[in-house]
């Protein structure tokens, strides 16, 4: 006989899927990027001394897989940090380089 567990399947964490492209040379980016629950979402970029230069996106996601375009045009070429927020609580990040 096999035993039937009451634990659930541990779900995936959220995080970035793929950020592209990077380097980040004509004005975009496409961040693809995992949400584990129903949640507010926000996605900011920082500089290599932790500053936050910017909001990239901010909104209340499903579960699921989403994707966004940002528009880096704005931002001096250089390295930047990608976060991916969740309910205010850091989740991932990833490393970009912009070239304007």
């Amino acid at each position: 006989m096999s035993q039937v567990s009451d634990e659930r399947p541990t779900e995936p964490n959220s995080s970035f899927q793929q950020i592209s492209p990077n380097p980040v040379a004509d004005g975009h980016i496409n961040i693809n990027y995992f949400v584990s629950e129903d949640a507010n979402v926000v996605i900011n970029l920082y500089d290599v001394k932790g500053i936050l230069i910017t909001e990239l996106f901010r909104k209340y996601q499903n579960y699921g897989d989403h994707s966004n375009r940002v528009y880096t045009t704005k931002v001096r070429s250089g390295l930047y940090y990608i976060t991916l927020e969740i309910d205010g609580k850091l989740k991932d990040y990833q490393k970009i380089v912009v070239i304007n």
